[in-house]
Formats: structure tokens, sequence, C-alpha cells
């Protein structure tokens, strides 16, 4: 049954907020990636074969949604895609299967509306935003919009007698009964737990960063070597870069074996979009 706290507002049951149903949805972790390049596409490619993660956005300024289908197919080191169909649905939308996955082509990162789309974790694989405070441009939390259906101020003040609203995300809440706003300390997750909220919307607002390339100050994570160190109040990290990748956990296995003093390596990489080369000819005279 239902519960009242004020005349013109009923509250469900908490059940339904609890079931299994509702904990299955919230399971999947949905990610967005800015820069659908090289590195972005490899991203893509592993969220759309894994079952816990879900690609929802994809971001880049530089190329169409025909062009990013192309070069997501094809791929002349990691084959052609055959796990199913992408397509282009229009001009913001790409099919990968039957899941759709919006496109921005937005070059700021403080105006991409993540949260529009649900995505919680960015991908910045444009190799650009690499430091904290560029990548926490993606964290941008920009304005939070509160519809609340059937609500009256009385309503509203009630909300406040009981300290529902609490928390510091500052939000317009419109009154579905006299069309007033009003400026409020309202916690999202309570009101929508109480039964209360109708529709939220929220421009910008990413969760958490992941960085894929070295950053200056950033902290670097490298599977293997050190993630066990992450805590969970850490919203901006690097992924340290290719060659650190491939090379810090073998190293970290014969250094904890053997130690290691001292050591060099050769790396070799594919061609680049920054890279620029210098072709020198060399005359042989006979």
């Amino acid at each position: 049954m239902g519960r009242r706290i004020a005349p013109s507002l009923t509250l469900p049951s908490r059940d339904l907020f609890t079931s299994t149903f509702h904990l299955a949805a919230m399971a999947k972790i949905k990610i967005g990636i800015n820069g659908f390049r090289r590195i972005g596409r490899l991203v893509a490619r592993v969220a759309l074969q894994s079952d816990d993660v879900e690609l929802v956005t994809v971001n880049d300024s530089f190329i169409t949604t025909d062009y990013m289908t192309y070069v997501f197919k094809y791929d002349t080191v990691h084959g052609q895609w055959k796990h199913h169909e992408i397509k282009v649905k229009d001009s913001k939308t790409l099919l990968f299967g039957e899941n759709e996955v919006t496109v921005f082509g937005i070059r700021n990162p403080e105006d991409i509306p993540w949260a529009k789309t649900g995505a919680e974790f960015v991908v910045e694989s444009t190799s650009v935003f690499t430091n904290k405070d560029k990548a926490a441009a993606h964290l941008k939390v920009g304005e939070n919009y509160c519809i609340i259906g059937c609500i009256s101020p009385l309503d509203l003040l009630a909300l406040m007698k009981r300290n529902l609203i609490r928390d510091p995300n500052l939000l317009t809440i419109t009154c579905g009964f006299t069309g007033l706003e009003f400026e409020a300390q309202v916690h999202m997750l309570v009101l929508a737990y109480e039964g209360v909220l109708d529709f939220v919307f929220s421009k910008g607002g990413a969760k958490k960063v992941i960085i894929s390339a070295p950053s200056k100050d950033a902290p670097m994570f490298v599977v293997g070597v050190n993630e066990h160190t992450y805590t969970s109040d850490i919203n901006i990290v690097s992924n340290a870069s290719y060659t650190t990748n491939f090379l810090a956990p073998l190293a970290k296995v014969i250094h904890d074996r053997f130690g290691i003093v001292e050591g060099s390596m050769t790396t070799v990489h594919s061609i680049t979009g920054n890279v620029s080369f210098k072709f020198k000819i060399a005359s042989l005279h006979i």
C-alpha cells in the first residue's frame, strides 16, 4: 500500500524499488567514449561483447556516423567486426544490432551531455584532455531539472520537514499544480525511492573519467600491476600508455621474482594521426 505525507502526495511501497527486476536493470555500467579513434573503437569492441558494460554514447567532433561505421567494421589489425550488424540509424544514432548508441559531435568536454544518455563512466581517448583539470570537464554537473508531477508547495514543505531535501545537488523543482519553480537542495535518489519523481533530466555530469593515455597528474593504473591500490573516491584515472601496459606486467613478474636493476626495450607502434614522418632518401653510388 502507498503512504501519504501530505494531502496531495501518495508514496508507493518501497518493495517496488527493491525488486530483483529493478536491481538487475541497474547492474550494467553505462559508458561513453570521447574520441572514436584507434583506442576508442577498441574500447567499443570490448564493451559491445561485455555482459556488464553498456556503450550508450560516442562523441567525436571530427568524423561522421558513416565514417564511424566503416572504420569500426574494418580493422586491419583486429579484423572485421562479425558479432552483429552495425549501421547508421541517423546522423545522431548508431545501431549495434538492436542497441542504439547516441552520437555527439561536440568539441568541448564540458558541453557534452553525458548524463542525458545515462553515461556514468567516460573513456577519454582523444589524447588531448590528459590532465586532471582538462578531464574534469567531463564531470561538470551543469544543471539538473527535476519535474515533480503531482506535488504542491505544501508537499514540498513536507519533504523538507522529513529531511529528504538535503543533497548538495541544486535542482529546479516544478510543482505540477502551480507551475511555480523552487531552487532547493534535493536528494534525487531519495525522492525517486519515495516515488515522488516523474522525470529527471541532468546536463553533463559523468561520474568517473578513464584517460586512455599517460597523465602528468592523474593516478595511473595498470591491470596486473597496481589496480588493487585504486579507491572509489578517485574520479579521474589514467590507464597509462600502450608501452606501459605491455611492459609493466612482464617487468613486474621479473622484478618481483629476480629484481631488475636496469633495462631497455624497443616498441613498434602503428601510425597515428599526430605523428609526422620525415623520409630521407639516401643515394647509392656504384
